[in-house]
Parts: structure tokens; sequence; C-alpha cells
């Protein structure tokens, strides 16, 4: 599944990348990306935002920002880089090399720590 993101977000890349940011609260794309992004917690009602933006990305719209849960035994693991393309069913999770850096290709690092 990895791979598949990853090839779906360069393909977004190159045809075209907007340097526009928008900013948002809580728009539509905003929502259904946080709930794409809950879709594997184990506590997901415990789940913290961050730095959560929709942004142009080529012919369509990527929500970057970072989220925190709780793991199996009530702890928080700290913050992770996310990204979900408009429509997707699925968000691209940080951690690793090569995810942070497709990551940061559609979500440059201005605000992400």
């Amino acid at each position: 599944m990895k791979i598949f993101i990853a090839i779906v977000l360069l393909a977004a890349i190159s045809s075209s990348r907007a340097d526009d940011v928008a900013k948002t609260a809580d728009t539509s794309d905003v929502a259904e990306a946080k709930k794409t992004v809950l879709k594997d917690f184990k506590d997901p009602e415990s789940a913290q935002f961050r730095n959560v933006e929709s942004r142009p990305f080529g012919k369509t719209t990527v929500v970057c920002g970072e989220v925190n849960g709780k793991n199996g035994y009530g702890g928080y693991v700290g913050f992770k880089k996310f990204a979900v393309l408009k429509g997707d069913e699925h968000a691209a999770f940080g951690g690793d090399p090569i995810m942070d850096s497709l990551i940061e290709l559609g979500c440059p690092p201005a605000k992400m720590n």
C-alpha cells in the first residue's frame, strides 16, 4: 500500500505543484482527511492534530499535517506527519525516510517540524 501511495504522490507532483497554500480551519477537505487518518487508530477520540492545511496539489488537493494518538497501552506515541490526497481512502504517514521525503514533496516543511 505504501508503494501505491508513493506512486500517486509522485504522479501528482510531476504534473504540477501550486505554490499557494490555503490555510484552513475545518473545511470539508480537512474533515474528510481527518476521518481517513483516524481509520486505523486504536483510540480515534484521543487523536490530536496540529499544523493541518489544505493546499492545491496538481489537479487535486492535498491535506497535510501532524497527528498524535494513543497506542494500545494508552500512551501517546508522538506527532507523525501525514498527507491525504482529496478523495483517497488511505493516508500516507511519516516515520521512515522514504515516506517523510514523499510527504515533504507535497507538503513542504514550512510549518511541519
